[in-house]
């Protein structure tokens, strides 16, 4: 056995978190539990098959905590060598090899798997033959004759079993009509083949195209199923009959007990559950009928019926001998017979002798004989007086017995041994009319044979004392009626059964009532997993209580929020939760007050960041029934903390606005003031006139940016993109442009620029977007880098895409903050506070980059400085508006 792998004991850690109580993790196999080995079918090795089944191991251990479950892999060989000598109790394998287990060593199924596709789950599969859809001369079954074949393995059989029942009803015999035949080893392969023109034909398990396709492995229309079959509760392409899925079976020996407990545990499993999301199934599903799967291997002759309908000698005379021994009994008692007769014919003759001598005193014997026959006749006619009597006797009480039965209130009747009605009463006659002398399947069941289930059969033929059933019949009408059969043994004198006695109870009504309470729970229950399923599928917490407060459902959001496991708080008070995060109060006034039908309120719990909290809003509403009476509670919790985030910034935002929007603001009408003063005064100002205008100009060229600045954001918020003038433009260049203004904008900052024009090709950008976030990077550069220092500008080819990087050696940002860097109205609170900014560079920088078609990312930590890079490709393909 190999080792098994590290990510094999990553999956069982996942389900035992997922299936322990809280507190409980135990190692190991207690001293006091019962080794179960499951053996698998390992058709794609051990790593894979305990990778996958071991979890549906781990599950029913918990399911049966007495007994230790483990999964045993059996390759091809091995699997009928272990259910044979019992070293495994249970086994999992496809259905062909359960039909042969099950006739030769007598297993039995228990569950049969629900295979996974996307959302749906099937309980079946079937065979699909393919061709290229090019192959004009390939398109009935009869057009592979003489062809190159493939299949997966001659093992499988959803890759080649099912197919080869097809063929052998079309004609073909894959083993002497194909030019070729040949084995893939894997589903996948076969296609492959097909596809590379490798073999004209092949054959796979259904789903595998729709799989393949969905993968983006193959174009499906490149492709021709032969002979397609349609079924509605079957959405996959294929060409043969449906089977049912591979069974989950018991080995002869295992108990009843124990097979009922695993049984129950598979059914139990939910088909989103862990477990059987790494088994990759939808769980399990009651015992499917494998009878096409025998029907399948017979018509194939393959084992275990590779001898199927074939007689040997020593088989001959198992099956005949008893027909052997009768006739030589038959030939005995026949010679036995004639050497019988022999003896008898000559005692004939002597007693033909004897009655001549005799015939002489015949006379004197008349004589005698008459007398005794007067005396006789006198003796005669006494007796039949007293048989009268008993005759008028047995019709008063053959008169009582009908008037008994005529007022029972169930059906009487007696039955002979050919199975005529012999007496039937009143009730009997009602529902089924004339029925004494015919038969009671025909009367009853309106059948031409005895019903295999009949109670009288029982009687006559298994010698039982008392037999009970129900079954379905037909009145006189037609109509369908039900019936419960009591019936007992008629005997005589010594004892014999004569006859047999059926008591008919109608029960009609009570299928009918218990047909309706079955349909009425099953509405019940398909409604309980509406309402589950809704419960579910809501993005909001969700508690559930009843009308004294206790938690009788919790969906996943709300346990994430609350930090608590669903299983643990049902049944629980929800004040007690409450308790635990301080907020009893609200809840507890709202439980205690009948007539409120709804609170809100908002709390604060610690968030999974070290430091950082999460706000909630919790909405409690009251359910009330028709009568308005309340009988229960809902709380729905709201995660808000993004939306008061949000609310804080643009608080913070509408300030900083307002400071940033009112200082150029003032200057305007400060120098405007100046110079109409000087106007109307006829002031000279002079030399101070231009410099006063200069300053106009420039804080209304501040207003204009800040204004452009909030219409990107509006149009980001928007979902639309940034128009972009795409020309062809030296990069290097407009970074050596850009760089030189702000060297003289801002000379306590010493800027380096490198790279080569001349090296650089020019790409496909909108120059003066471009320049915005230089301009955006170079002052956040010069921001955060107070005390001066450099700044490095480089400029560099990587892949297809120009390099742009502007590195300063600043104050830093934590890695919070670098997380933060590109949202809206975000500024680092390490900033000095006097410096202008909106929080909105950042993200306008990133929208114009993406709608070049390249990236931006920012490198940086506390005191080392920050990097801010982007990339532009060299060529555009993209549709700008």
């Amino acid at each position: 056995m190999t080792t098994r792998p590290l990510y094999r004991w990553f999956y069982l850690c996942i389900v035992l978190l997922l299936a322990l109580p809280s507190g409980l993790f135990a190692n190991g196999v207690s001293s006091s539990q019962e080794q179960v080995r499951i053996g698998v079918l390992a058709k794609r090795g051990e790593e894979k098959t305990y990778a996958r089944w071991d979890a549906t191991a781990i599950y029913l251990g918990q399911k049966l905590p007495g007994y230790h479950f483990e999964i045993l892999p059996l390759d091809f060989d091995e699997i009928h060598a272990a259910v044979e000598n019992r070293r495994v109790e249970f086994v999992l394998a496809n259905s062909a090899f359960y039909v042969d287990l099950e006739v030769r060593y007598g297993v039995s199924r228990l569950a049969t798997l629900k295979n996974r596709h996307g959302e749906d789950s099937f309980t079946v599969f079937a065979g699909t033959i393919i061709a290229r859809a090019d192959r004009s001369d390939i398109r009935t079954l009869g057009d592979l004759r003489g062809k190159h074949f493939t299949a997966v393995d001659e093992r499988s059989f959803g890759g080649f079993h099912m197919a080869w029942r097809e063929l052998s009803e079309a004609g073909i015999d894959p083993y002497r009509d194909f030019s070729q035949l040949d084995m893939a080893g894997t589903h996948d392969a076969v296609v492959y083949r097909v596809l590379d023109r490798l073999a004209d034909a092949g054959t796979v398990r259904s789903d595998t195209l729709e799989r393949m396709t969905r993968e983006g492995n193959i174009d499906l229309a490149q492709l021709r199923v032969l002979a397609p079959r349609s079924n509605p509760n079957f959405p996959f392409l294929h060409s043969t009959r449906l089977y049912p899925e591979w069974p989950f079976a018991r080995v002869r020996g295992v108990s009843d007990a124990l097979a009922q407990q695993v049984a129950i545990a598979l059914l139990e499993m939910p088909e989103e559950s862990e477990v059987a999301r790494i088994s990759d199934t939808r769980g399990w599903t009651i015992p499917h009928e494998y009878q096409p799967v025998h029907d399948c291997l017979k018509a194939l002759r393959i084992s275990p019926y590779q001898d199927y309908g074939q007689v040997s000698t020593w088989g001959a005379i198992r099956r005949l001998w008893r027909w052997a021994l009768f006739g030589a009994i038959l030939l005995t008692f026949g010679t036995l017979s004639t050497l019988f007769l022999m003896r008898l014919n000559r005692k004939l003759t002597d007693s033909r002798a004897a009655l001549a001598s005799a015939h002489q005193g015949l006379e004197d014997q008349v004589a005698r004989r008459t007398r005794e026959l007067e005396v006789s006749n006198r003796q005669l006619t006494q007796e039949i007086t007293e048989h009268q009597r008993a005759e008028a006797a047995l019709s008063e009480e053959r008169t009582k017995l009908e008037l008994i039965t005529s007022n029972l209130g169930a059906g009487f009747a007696v039955i002979s041994r050919d199975y005529r009605t012999l007496m039937a009463n009143k009730v009997i006659k009602d529902i089924f009319g004339e029925v004494e002398g015919q038969t009671c399947y025909q009367c009853y069941n309106q059948r031409d044979s005895v019903c295999p289930d009949c109670g009288v059969r029982k009687i006559f033929e298994e010698g039982l004392e008392f037999s009970t059933h129900e079954q379905c019949g037909y009145d006189a009408q037609g109509k369908e009626i039900w019936s419960q059969i009591i019936a007992t043994p008629l005997r005589d004198e010594s004892g014999e059964v004569r006859a047999a006695i059926e008591v008919v109870v109608p029960i009609t009504e009570r299928k009918r009532a218990e047909q309706e309470l079955r349909n009425a729970l099953q509405e019940a229950e398909e409604a309980r997993e509406r309402v589950d399923n809704i419960v579910k599928s809501v993005i909001n917490g969700l508690i559930v209580t009843d009308i004294s407060g206790t938690i009788i459902s919790i969906n996943r959001v709300a346990s994430e929020m609350l930090n608590v496991s669903g299983e643990q708080v049902i049944g629980t008070k929800a004040e007690e939760l409450f308790s635990v995060h301080g907020l009893t109060q609200e809840f507890s006034a709202f439980l205690e007050t009948a007539k409120m039908d709804s609170i809100s309120w908002e709390f604060e719990l610690p968030a999974k960041e070290a430091g950082s909290v999460k706000v909630y809003q919790a909405w409690a509403s009251a359910m009330r029934n028709q009568q308005g009476g309340v009988t229960g509670r809902v709380v729905v919790i709201l995660d808000v903390t993004k939306d008061r985030e949000l609310t804080r910034l643009k608080d913070s935002f509408i300030s900083m606005a307002a400071h940033e929007l009112h200082t150029p603001l003032t200057a305007i009408i400060g120098y405007s003031e100046l110079l109409l003063e000087a106007e109307q005064n006829d002031s000279p100002i002079g030399e101070h006139r231009k410099d006063f205008l200069q300053e106009i100009l420039d804080k209304g060229m501040f207003l204009s940016r800040m204004v452009d600045e909030l219409l990107d954001v509006s149009r980001i918020e928007s979902g639309q993109t940034t128009p972009l003038q795409l020309r062809a433009a030296n990069l290097f260049e407009l970074l050596e442009k850009t760089v030189n203004r702000y060297r003289q904008f801002s000379p306590g900052h010493r800027f380096v620029l490198k790279g080569s024009g001349a090296e650089q090709s020019c790409p496909q950008i909108d120059a003066e977007r471009i320049v915005q976030v230089l301009e955006n990077l170079f002052g956040n550069a010069i921001k955060y880098s107070p005390g001066g220092g450099d700044v490095e500008v480089s400029l560099s080819h990587s892949d297809g895409n120009c390099l742009v990087s502007v590195k300063d050696a600043g104050i830093g940002m934590t890695e919070e903050e670098v997380a933060r860097v590109f949202d809206r109205f975000y500024r680092s609170e390490n900033v000095d506070p006097t410096v202008r900014g909106l929080g909105l560079g950042m993200c306008i920088a990133r929208q114009i980059i993406t709608s070049h078609g390249g990236q931006i990312w920012v490198e940086s930590r506390p005191e080392e400085g920050t990097k801010v890079s982007f990339t532009l490709p060299m060529e555009q393909s993209r549709q700008h508006e």
